[in-house]
């Protein structure tokens, strides 16, 4: 998938998916929506710098799955995964 530049958005609210995307789209910002962190680790994405924004209060996200997935696909992955609380 060739894309520039994408944000890709987690967040369990409806409502707000659609308003970000409302918003990305009026501005030509390509973007990606998922209502779940195992969505966005499922997803097929762009092989592109981007931007990620999860919604931290989101229950049972598995943000360290969505950590590691990201970590993972990086330059860094043959380096530690350090997780803290």
């Amino acid at each position: 998938m060739a894309v520039d530049q994408i944000i890709f958005v987690v967040d369990d609210d409806p409502r707000m998916r659609s308003s970000l995307t409302g918003l990305f789209d009026s501005m030509g910002i390509a973007n990606m929506v998922f209502g779940s962190a195992s969505e966005y680790v499922a997803a097929e994405k762009p092989d592109t710098v981007s931007c990620l924004l999860l919604d931290v209060n989101l229950p049972g996200t598995g943000k360290e799955l969505i950590a590691r997935a990201i970590h993972g696909s990086s330059s860094r992955r043959g380096r530690a995964f350090v997780k803290l609380n």
